[in-house]
């Protein structure tokens, strides 16, 4: 998708004002964006976001 960044074979950078954006995020939902906004400050805290692309280090899920 325009604007992932893939790392590795498991993870990808995902722009953090991408995320809500995405297919399937709720819209117009407050609890949603409060929850989301603390677990970009937890994986902030945590060195999981690339500050020069304002991007959240994500694990990328297979089905196969």
């Amino acid at each position: 998708m325009k604007g992932i960044t893939l790392v590795d074979h498991d993870n990808a950078l995902v722009p953090v004002d991408l995320v809500p954006i995405l297919p399937g995020c709720p819209k117009d939902n407050e609890t949603w964006e409060a929850a989301y906004a603390k677990m970009v400050a937890s994986a902030r805290e945590r060195g999981w976001i690339d500050a020069k692309a304002n991007a959240i280090r994500a694990h990328i899920e297979r089905r196969f």
